[in-house]
């Protein structure tokens, strides 16, 4: 069978599965380009070819995200591997990342500590693009971390270490904490209603872990915010990243934890996304 008939061939048989899905998913199995998928429509496929490509679409059918099926995503400037057990890293994250770069960029040798690091994303693209920094990644997941940490080999970047932990718990073992130029906070803020109400493919497949947060999303937002200061050095910066109703409670929240210079961020759609402060 040619590319053009099993094209047409899709439709039918995985007619749940998008146009731009399926020619995702053929395009990334023949490893051609997507635009230039009409150029081969009279390549013959292989059966392992076939084989390969209607797994993926009935994973896809299932409502497997396309990042778990292809083992990989993009993040910034990198390609993250992830799968069953992390987070897949979401476009409107990357204005944290512009976020924290400009609040380090003038100091020689900034500590970051990434919260709920998951795949390393946020982490790895700081160390990346301030190659300068000193980063430490912290999860509770040891799945995540396995992902973390190839995904630092993947891009050979050497300036991360990620730790296994609850938020700062790796931190409080010495008789004075440590202490960080930037914290960066990416946690769980799903509350219990929208949790419920997810699509299939991040309820079903992500990590409830790295999604849901109490009844109002905000509990583990909340123990970091009421123990983040001690581990900012003098002038340090705490960014998290929340879900645009909760605005109104993050303000409250560092407010009531006494945190200066309090202010929020949109991301790329326009939404309030991330709350700065600082001690």
């Amino acid at each position: 069978m040619n590319l053009e008939l099993f094209l047409q061939s899709i439709k039918i048989k995985y007619p749940s599965v998008s146009k731009d899905d399926s020619e995702s998913i053929v395009s990334e199995a023949l490893r051609i380009a997507k635009l230039d998928l009409y150029l081969y429509k009279e390549k013959d496929l292989t059966k392992s070819e076939i084989t390969e490509i209607d797994l993926m679409l009935f994973n896809r059918a299932e409502n497997e995200p396309l990042q778990y099926i292809f083992g990989e995503t993009h993040f910034r400037n990198l390609t993250l591997e992830v799968g069953e057990g992390v987070l897949i890293p979401r476009p409107e994250t990357e204005t944290l990342v512009d976020i924290a770069l400009t609040l380090i960029q003038n100091i020689p040798e900034p500590e970051v500590c990434d919260l709920g690091t998951g795949s390393g994303a946020i982490a790895l693209a700081i160390a990346s693009e301030s190659p300068n920094s000193i980063i430490k990644g912290i999860d509770i997941s040891r799945d995540a971390l396995k992902y973390a940490e190839n995904n630092k080999l993947k891009n050979k970047i050497g300036n991360a270490d990620f730790i296994f932990g609850d938020l700062f718990s790796p931190f409080e073992k010495s008789d004075k904490p440590l202490q960080f130029n930037l914290i960066t906070a990416n946690l769980p803020y799903v509350s219990q209603r929208l949790f419920d109400q997810l699509p299939n493919e991040v309820h079903n497949f992500e990590p409830e872990i790295a999604l849901l947060s109490g009844k109002d999303g905000l509990d583990l937002i909340r123990r970091t915010a009421n123990c983040a200061k001690q581990h900012l050095s003098t002038g340090g910066h705490i960014i998290f990243e929340f879900s645009p109703e909760q605005v109104d409670a993050m303000v409250e929240l560092l407010e009531s934890n006494n945190y200066k210079n309090i202010r929020i961020e949109n991301d790329l759609t326009q939404r309030a996304r991330f709350a700065i402060a600082r001690i």
